[in-house]
């Protein structure tokens, strides 16, 4: 069953609504998107609450609370089969005396990050439930309404019951409470528990119906409403559930009872005000997975120790993973430092005085703890890359000045994982975290190159570890040129080891960053790329991150614990991953193939893409079931996935021409086909610029930066507006270097370029310049620069070393 198109996606919700105290803000409600499919997993969330559907019933499977600490409510035994467990909260309606259980079918929904409402017709009644959340209180609205579509008035008794069996967070120990009671001052149900890996929490359900109910509570924590319906009118049936700690639970009650209404509001304009990312492309899809991406960046956030701390997913993970923070802002770095300086320095919070990079966070039996980062764990990489990014598009030093005791732990650690074969060597395959059979890994030494090179950068710019960056420029350049022997001809690809003596035989999505970290020759690359799309590549749903999916037969090979890989198409073993669709799409960027990356990212990556495919719903995920011959061929799991927001938004960006490598920003002109018009903000050096681009080419006709024609794509300052037209080149303009650039001038004809370049001394550098198709000819001193390019500009490549920290590379043309 395939869903609606993608400007049906686009309505709010217009059958069914429910209004629960208080309207769903217009601007929120504007991206609800609806499914009818029957098949969908939900989770929607807030900063202390998040639940978690399945097969598209109105009652979730989990409740997962934040406060005190993570404990949930969740009757599965086993995470493969979780969508057939008993459900912790259960609605009985009673009609003439005759009970039936409510919610166990599926029924159509409409969502966004932060809400969700089922409505479809029963038995003569007509019935929606909805859930809301709070910015501040420790609670969900739950709101029932069954409104009678009969002919005469009927009795209704709806009989609601919450199972109170916490499960205890990372150890998922069950425990029941200690004491349940009906308050004396309320129609509230409490139930305390008095376990001490709990942290002493107290559950709660209050009842703000409009009418009155009546409450118990025994071995379940139960409302019941009976109401007369006339024809047309509705019982209503609204409640608070939530949790905090014992202690504080009688004022918790009362606060949420007297503030939910403003809370919710709060919390849905926050999420509401993340779809307004600063982009405009012509690309209606596009641009509602964008708006799409800011919400759940927004909603993926939970409450933590005091913090608010970025989530993978609203209700399967209750702890912080460093490595969520990370990738998702590498997409958030380009508008919204502020939430990246926030991670950044929560990172250095939860690092100790060892500078050992925090891994994860989390309340495990008596108390918080922390796990750091192995030596071949990515998020060193990762970390030393994002920290990169920020400091060109802030040039917030502070920051990274406090952080840089973190980054030389992690580049020493790295280190200590390069093999005599001048590679990386570790335990994991590619990307993944289990696996624990030590080989050289193709995806470990792309980013080693890459976080190697922004170390360099950062510690250039903070006057830092001076012995340490250039060793890092010359160890980067090393394995970039040892890269290679990884490369299998045969197979077109870049092949890690199954252990130091055996090649691994299969082909992992991470090799696709060489391209599009452009570390391959262009030959490779596209070879590389080539052999992607041809068996990475499931035509339908997007990359797979390995190929063949054979890894549950090869447990002892690699060591896997258990069933931790998955089944065959699941999972680790052959799914897709966004950041593999991601990948891709940087990947062709990289090799110039920018109407293939609009199309990969708009059919693999947006909510009407998703939506079209098999299974589709309209829905983000952490990854897809890839089985063709099976009935879940394209299912989804976990559908608000913060990663997918991440990397969409980077892809997006990069798209429309904001593109950087190690040392710059840059614009490049390489633009899908129909990209004639863009304007989006994006920070640079510490300012927000608006940049407009417009036109057809390859190249740019002319730059502006703050109302001056500048010779340069590549962004050598804070610069506040940005106007570019692609086309014909009128003037020479340096399009890229592959060192620090601070400054570009030329003098009045246009006939001299002075290039200011920084970098470690020998250090390879190359420039490209473009230019008019009629200039003939480009020198440095008295050496011709190589001429490419075709009839619309001129290309000129300087290629030497720096001999210098700070080197002027001055190019006459003729």
């Amino acid at each position: 069953m395939r869903t609606p198109s993608a400007v049906a996606l686009a309505l709010a919700l217009s059958v069914g609504s429910v209004r629960v105290g208080v309207a769903q803000p217009a601007s929120l409600q504007a991206f609800a998107v609806p499914f009818a499919g029957g098949y969908g997993q939900v989770e929607v969330g807030g900063p202390t609450v998040g639940l978690g559907f399945h097969q598209s019933r109105p009652l979730p499977s989990r409740v997962s609370f934040y406060r005190p600490v993570a404990n949930s409510l969740d009757l599965s035994t086993d995470y493969w089969t979780r969508d057939q467990a008993p459900l912790p909260l259960r609605v009985t309606l009673v009609e003439d005396g005759v009970p039936r259980a409510f919610g166990l079918r599926s029924m159509p929904y409409t969502w966004t990050p932060a809400t969700v409402t089922f409505a479809a017709p029963d038995s003569g009644w007509f019935a929606t439930v909805s859930y809301r959340f709070a910015e501040r209180s420790p609670v969900v609205l739950v709101a029932f309404t069954f409104r009678n579509t009969g002919p005469t008035a009927r009795t209704l008794a709806v009989a609601i019951d919450l199972v109170p069996t916490l499960r205890t967070c990372q150890t998922y120990a069950w425990r029941r409470p200690a004491a349940l009671a009906v308050a004396h001052n309320a129609p509230d149900v409490v139930a305390r528990f008095d376990a001490a890996d709990t942290d002493s929490a107290a559950v709660f359900i209050a009842d703000v119906s409009p009418g009155t109910g009546t409450l118990a509570a025994d071995s379940l924590l139960r409302v019941r409403h009976v109401q007369r319906v006339a024809p047309g009118d509705s019982l209503v049936v609204r409640l608070l559930i939530g949790s905090t700690g014992a202690r504080d639970v009688d004022a918790v009650r009362a606060e949420a009872r007297r503030t939910w209404a403003a809370d919710v509001a709060a919390y849905e304009a926050r999420v509401a005000d993340g779809a307004r990312i600063p982009i405009r492309v012509p690309d209606a899809a596009l641009m509602q997975t964008a708006a799409w991406s800011g919400m759940v960046l927004q909603a993926d956030q939970h409450r933590l120790d005091g913090h608010l701390v970025p989530m993978p997913a609203p209700a399967e993970y209750n702890f912080f993973f460093t490595h969520d923070a990370l990738l998702t802002d590498l997409g958030a770095v380009h508008f919204d430092t502020a939430r990246v300086r926030r991670d950044l320095d929560y990172l250095r919070l939860r690092t100790g005085p060892d500078s050992l990079l925090v891994h994860a966070y989390y309340w495990r039996d008596d108390g918080f703890k922390t796990e750091t980062a192995a030596p071949d764990n990515w998020n060193h990489l990762w970390l030393l890359i994002l920290g990169g990014s920020y400091l060109r598009h802030t040039a917030d030093e502070a920051t990274l000045a406090r952080l840089f005791p973190i980054f030389q732990k992690s580049r020493a650690l790295v280190l200590t994982q390069r093999g005599a074969d001048g590679l990386m060597h570790g335990t994991r395959p590619d990307w993944w975290d289990i696996g624990n059979v030590r080989a050289p890994r193709a995806y470990l030494t792309i980013l080693t190159i890459r976080a190697l090179r922004e170390y360099a950068a950062v510690a250039r710019a903070l006057g830092r570890a001076p012995e340490e960056a250039a060793a890092s420029v010359r160890m980067a350049d090393e394995m970039q040129a040892n890269l290679p022997r990884l490369w299998d001809d045969a197979r077109g690809y870049l092949m890690s080891g199954l252990s130091e003596q055996a090649p691994d035989p299969h082909l992992y999505a991470g090799s696709l960053l060489a391209t599009a970290f452009g570390y391959l020759d262009p030959a490779r690359s596209e070879r590389l790329l080539e052999t992607a799309e041809r068996e990475l590549l499931d035509p339908e749903i997007g990359m797979r991150n390995a190929w063949p999916p054979d890894f549950h037969e090869l447990r002892e090979a690699y060591r896997f614990n258990g069933d931790e890989v998955g089944a065959p198409y699941l999972y680790f073993n052959g799914a897709v991953w966004p950041h593999n669709v991601a990948w891709h799409v940087l990947a062709q960027l990289g090799a110039g193939r920018a109407d293939d990356a609009r199309q990969a990212l708009r059919r693999y990556l947006t909510l009407g893409g998703i939506a079209a495919s098999p299974r589709g719903q309209p829905a983000f995920f952490e990854y897809r079931a890839t089985d063709p011959d099976s009935p879940r061929y394209g299912a989804i799991d976990k559908p608000t996935f913060l990663w997918t927001g991440g990397w969409f938004l980077q892809a997006l960006y990069r798209l429309a021409g904001a593109r950087e490598d190690e040392w710059n920003l840059f614009l490049s002109p390489d633009l899908p086909a129909d990209f004639d018009t863009l304007q989006y903000r994006v920070f640079v050096h510490g300012t927000e610029a608006d940049v407009t681009v417009t036109g057809q080419g390859r190249a740019f006709r002319s730059i502006e930066m703050d109302g001056v024609p500048v010779a340069t794509a590549v962004l050598t300052g804070p610069v506040g507006r940005i106007e570019a037209r692609r086309g014909s080149p009128e003037a020479p303009y340096l399009a890229h270097a592959s060192a620090t650039v601070e400054a570009v001038a030329v003098d009045a004809p246009w006939r001299t370029m002075r290039v200011r370049l920084r970098g470690e001394v020998g250090q390879p550098v190359q420039l490209t310049v473009l230019a008019p198709p009629g200039l003939r000819r480009a020198l440095v001193g008295l050496a011709p620069l190589a001429r490419g390019g075709d009839a619309e500009a001129a290309s000129f490549r300087y290629t030497g070393t720096l001999p210098a920290e700070v080197t002027d590379v001055v190019i006459r043309f003729e």
